[in-house]
């Protein structure tokens, strides 16, 4: 029997993701419309004066539907049709990051990646 090694492989968010142009009201009413799978994590800060959440955005390859002083909302889907919001919290060290997706790996794929960043 020949010996077999579980393999996981994975690609980049930014290439699993695509930006999904959202209105806030559009996004609003995707929210209740899912059933939804959550998760968060924490993104370390490391560098001053850079736009943390930009970065955020551009890893995901997602739209941001609204951006205010210390959040941002945003919206990306994958090519089979899964759905991924974001919502990024800014707060002086560190980003918390809540996280819904239509599908609960997704979901945790990104919580996993987003602390790798450099930010």
């Amino acid at each position: 029997k020949p010996a077999q090694a579980p393999v996981r492989l994975s690609l980049p968010l930014d290439q699993l993701l695509s930006s999904s142009p959202t209105t806030p009201a559009d996004f609003a009413q995707l929210l209740t419309a899912q059933n939804w799978h959550s998760a968060a994590c924490r993104v370390a800060v490391r560098q001053t004066g850079g736009d943390a959440v930009g970065i955020v955005a551009n890893s995901l390859n997602a739209h941001v539907v609204e951006r205010a002083a210390t959040s941002c909302s945003m919206h990306a889907t994958t090519a089979s049709g899964e759905h991924v919001c974001v919502l990024v919290k800014t707060k002086s060290d560190k980003l918390k990051v809540d996280i819904k997706a239509t599908s609960a790996a997704l979901a945790q794929l990104v919580a996993d990646d987003l602390p790798c960043l450099d930010v």
